[in-house]
């Protein structure tokens, strides 16, 4: 048994490297433009909902993309941003709870028909540019290998490295016993995003790869 938590960064060798795809036209930046467009136009109740509204496209569709790119296979069951904030802090990547405060301020205004403040557009609209920041560099730098030689405690096991399967959902850990030189890993195992282990090994190339 590899416990992730317990490798440290010395241990850590060579990655190899792929981005996920961000959609475009628009984009999260698109939407987010948008926002800051409506907010320099006027104060008026009209700018101000459609300030927030296109803050929070860009903040949704972000967070689609980070969940899809990390290993989430569909989006069928994760139309909720509940979900996808949980399945984002699972695996380690940015989600701070203002982001709840955010959509629930969103459900307010289009559910109870409430105008917001500029101040508090202003604020999320900030929040959104801070976490579309935070996971800008996972698009064009994502880890798909990482090289590793780390003996378990009883010696028995060598673990070679972790392999990435971002689009199926799985990852793999590559193991062999020590002194083994065939490179088969005939002891690999490999997890899949419905494995509690999956996250694990994805919070771990997100530590190690920021």
């Amino acid at each position: 048994m590899f416990d992730p938590q317990k490798i440290h960064e010395d241990d850590v060798g060579a990655y190899t490297w792929s981005g996920f795809a961000c959609r475009e036209s628009p984009s999260a930046e698109d939407y987010l433009s948008y926002a800051r467009a409506d907010l320099k136009d006027g104060d008026t109740p009209r700018h101000l909902i459609n300030a927030l509204a296109n803050a929070k496209r860009a903040l949704h569709m972000r967070m689609e993309d980070a969940c899809l790119g990390f290993g989430a296979g569909s989006l069928d069951n994760m139309r909720g941003f509940h979900r996808l904030s949980k399945y984002l802090k699972k695996c380690g990547l940015p989600a701070p709870d203002v982001l709840e405060k955010f959509n629930s301020t969103r459900n307010s205004i289009e559910h109870d028909f409430t105008v917001p403040s500029r101040e508090i557009v202003e604020i999320f609209t900030d929040v959104t540019y801070l976490f579309l920041s935070a996971t800008d560099r996972w698009s064009v730098r994502q880890p798909d290998d990482i090289e590793l030689n780390e003996l378990n405690h009883s010696k028995d096991r060598l673990l070679n490295g972790v392999s990435y399967n971002w689009r199926a959902g799985q990852v793999k850990l590559l193991k062999s016993e020590p002194g083994d030189r065939s490179r088969g890993y005939p002891h690999s195992i490999t997890y899949t995003n419905q494995d509690p282990e999956f996250f694990h090994w994805v919070t771990f190339a997100v530590t190690h790869s920021s």
